[in-house]
């Protein structure tokens, strides 16, 4: 009987430390399980809010890049009136549509130029600024009085478009990348 006993000993023990085990597995289970929905839930939160940033951060680039176009555009504008000798009426809007250019990029410049991007991007939008302000600060000045732009003028505002030439295309070259990095699509 002694040895039926401890085979019925052992099986107790075997049977209440298998329901023990099963026990605390469960409840380390239901506490974890407790800490990962937390940790899920936060990690969505988070996640949602840098896409929400992502989004806004690419819907300024997208806004700054066709804002660049357009300035580049109307600039190309402003350089085939002086090579076709352009002058009266389509001459006056030319320059208007150029200075709209210049003031709808400048205004999205200075809203959001430094705010989304870092690295050597404010740098380069920066010098852009700089370059595209010297023109906007002949065209205005040339302009103001309401007369036609003349030729002379037409000289200095094509030289800063040429000095703004390379700002302008190492500007935008720098927001295809900060879009494509966004994409995930960076070469």
């Amino acid at each position: 009987m002694d040895l039926i006993a401890l085979l019925q000993n052992t099986l107790y023990f075997f049977v209440a430390s298998g329901i023990i085990a099963l026990l605390i597995k469960s409840l380390i289970k239901l506490y974890l399980d407790k800490d990962l929905e937390a940790y899920k839930e936060k990690l969505k939160q988070e996640t949602i809010r840098y896409s929400k940033l992502h989004e806004k951060r690419a819907d300024a680039i997208e806004e700054l890049f066709e804002k660049l176009v357009d300035y580049k555009n109307y600039a190309e504008g402003v350089k085939w009136a002086k090579e076709s000798n352009i002058s009266g009426k389509e001459l006056k809007e030319i320059e208007e549509n150029f200075r709209i250019a210049h003031r709808t990029f400048l205004d999205c410049l200075n809203k959001k130029g430094n705010l989304y991007f870092g690295g050597k991007t404010p740098e380069l939008l920066e010098a852009l600024h700089f370059e595209i302000m010297r023109t906007k600060t002949h065209t205005e000045a040339k302009c103001k009085d309401g007369k036609n732009m003349d030729f002379t003028s037409l000289k200095n505002i094509l030289e800063d478009i040429k000095n703004a030439e390379k700002a302008v295309a190492n500007s935008e070259k720098e927001l295809i990348n900060e879009f494509q990095t966004i994409l995930g699509v960076k070469n």
